[in-house]
């Protein structure tokens, strides 16, 4: 069933090197050295032996070089320390902090022309938004990055935003997609010979895998990056693909090992203060409790991850607590705090997956082929809006064709997707009329070869040894419950079939995706339960196919 995955790696524009701590903080401490070299030295010192480990000393060391920087009046300096200060916010979960220190970083950048600067920039705020389930404004400041980086043949730049954007693909449920932006990103990290965005990758690949089902192959991606993240000594990504190695054994029922493992990720956020990854883990270790049926610890471990997830404003780990909660209350009958949850999640959840948040990814696919120039320009001079002002009076009439062009073209796709999804929409409400009629003549079968009362066929009576030696397999009780409410209420969704067997929803999700797969049911994702149901009678009451209504 599925676990509460989440990529927590995140990819930073610096590569977290082994350095010598002792020989940075001499330069730093040696005030005959140019003041911008020691300056370097101290973000260097910070972002090799402090980060990730001490968030709070980083940003304490990172202050003394933003005294100097802003004493000498240092101002690319000071940008770059200030960007540090912010990731040291967002590593220890405050995000309203950290995006404050961007635009302050930001700010300094656009007035010094700073173009690298400013994608990095961009790419940290986009981070803070992808973190906060704002996947729209994540994916716009990611592709304004990665046009920066294009524009220079910045491959790391590359690498790093397409790694990113692959991240929200991933949280859409975009797969395929986001394993290819993995793929790439591992290519190009190979090429230059960056452990830690390989690292990164072999992560990000695992999880990925470990969503489609293959759980050897995310183990052995993971068991990868595992490897070179010792090497290198970041405890943070340690910590975050024992988090990930954890989920993988609790789809598997392994719980023991689960519990272990998350354990001994949760010991080393505590370590280093990582709100994010204590909320993960905790909300992680409740749901294998939940799962295991001692809801009592389930309750404990979920409330404690989900008050850390809303100090923190962390989105998706709200739902993820919440629905351990909800299923927890709910199984220990405790009905009002149970109601309670469910809203919380349904709320968060709603929310990450609404249509506009999805749709506004699509939209920024498009929108990037037609801005990517124009946003390109405007950053070639440190005084981009009077060069706007400037630039629209001289060529006013042009920019008013080519937005004219712009406007009719998305307006034109729009109406195409309209078409397509209204098409879509007529076809699968007649393939549903179509399979609803068919189980109706399935169940009428029953009734009239083998003598059973029009109750029992309403009932659905399922023969369950005929399924499991039809399929070649044994479905577990949990499949078996799921197939039987189906059969029952073939027009029953998720949700109500989450409710009515006390499963978690992402486990009645697996569930009918493993079934899918092994009846070999290729129906649109809207009729794939009635199809399964089909499939189902069939087998149970030996019906011919050329029965099945033409």
């Amino acid at each position: 069933m599925k676990a509460l995955i989440t990529i927590l790696a995140f990819s930073q524009l610096f590569s977290v090197a082994q350095v010598n701590i002792d020989s940075l903080k001499t330069i730093w401490n040696d005030e005959n050295q140019p003041d911008t070299i020691r300056i370097n030295a101290l973000n260097e010192m910070v972002w090799g032996g402090y980060l990730y480990s001490q968030p709070d000393s980083a940003f304490y060391y990172a202050n003394q070089g933003f005294e100097l920087a802003k004493k000498k009046e240092l101002k690319k300096e000071l940008a770059i320390i200030i960007n540090t200060q912010g990731v040291s916010f967002m590593i220890r979960g405050d995000y309203s902090s950290a995006l404050e220190y961007y635009k302050e970083s930001l700010k300094i950048k656009e007035e010094i022309g700073d173009k690298q600067g400013i994608s990095k920039t961009y790419n940290n705020i986009g981070l803070i938004y992808m973190k906060q389930g704002n996947y729209a404004n994540a994916i716009e400041f990611f592709n304004h990055s990665l046009s920066i980086s294009e524009e220079s043949n910045n491959k790391e730049g590359i690498a790093h935003c397409l790694l990113n954007i692959g991240v929200i693909y991933k949280r859409v449920e975009n797969y395929d997609k986001a394993l290819d932006n993995n793929m790439y990103c591992l290519k190009i990290f190979e090429e230059l010979g960056n452990k830690d965005g390989i690292a990164k990758c072999y992560n990000n690949i695992g999880i990925l895998y470990s969503r489609m089902d293959k759980y050897d192959k995310a183990l052995e991606y993971y068991a990868q990056a595992l490897t070179i993240q010792e090497e290198l000594g970041i405890n943070q990504s340690i910590a975050n693909t024992l988090c990930n190695i954890a989920v993988v054994y609790q789809l598997q029922h392994n719980y023991k090992s689960s519990i272990i493992y998350q354990k001994r990720s949760l010991a080393i956020q505590e370590k280093v203060v990582n709100k994010e990854g204590m909320a993960i883990s905790l909300s992680n270790i409740g749901s294998v409790f939940m799962y295991m049926g001692n809801h009592d610890s389930a309750i404990y471990y979920g409330k404690a991850g989900l008050k850390i997830a809303q100090e923190i404003g962390f989105a998706s780990t709200i739902a993820d607590a919440a629905f351990v909660l909800y299923s927890s209350y709910k199984s220990t009958d405790q009905a009002s705090k149970a109601l309670a949850m469910y809203e919380l999640f349904n709320e968060i959840n709603d929310s990450l997956q609404s249509e506009k948040n999805l749709n506004e990814i699509i939209h920024q696919e498009y929108k990037k082929k037609y801005d990517k120039q124009y946003f390109s320009d405007s950053l070639k001079n440190v005084q981009a809006l009077e060069l706007e002002k400037r630039y629209i009076k001289k060529e006013a009439e042009s920019a008013k064709q080519q937005q004219y062009l712009i406007y009719i073209t998305i307006c034109f796709i729009l109406i195409i997707l309209s078409i397509i999804a209204r098409i879509r929409f007529i076809k699968i409400r007649a393939e549903k009329e179509f399979l609803l009629k068919n189980i109706q003549i399935l169940k009428s079968v029953t009734v009239i070869h083998f003598g059973l009362s029009n109750e029992d066929s309403l009932n659905c009576q399922l023969d369950r040894k005929k399924i499991n030696a039809a399929i070649d397999r044994e479905l577990n009780d949990l499949d078996w419950s799921i197939l039987t409410l189906i059969c029952e209420n073939p027009s029953i969704n998720n949700r109500k079939i989450s409710e009515q067997a006390s499963l978690s929803f992402d486990g009645v999700r697996y569930s009918l995706k493993k079934m899918y797969r092994i009846f070999n049911i290729h129906n649109s994702t809207e009729n794939k339960r009635m199809a399964l149901v089909i499939a189902a009678l069939r087998i149970s009451f030996q019906v011919n196919p050329e029965n099945q209504l033409n």
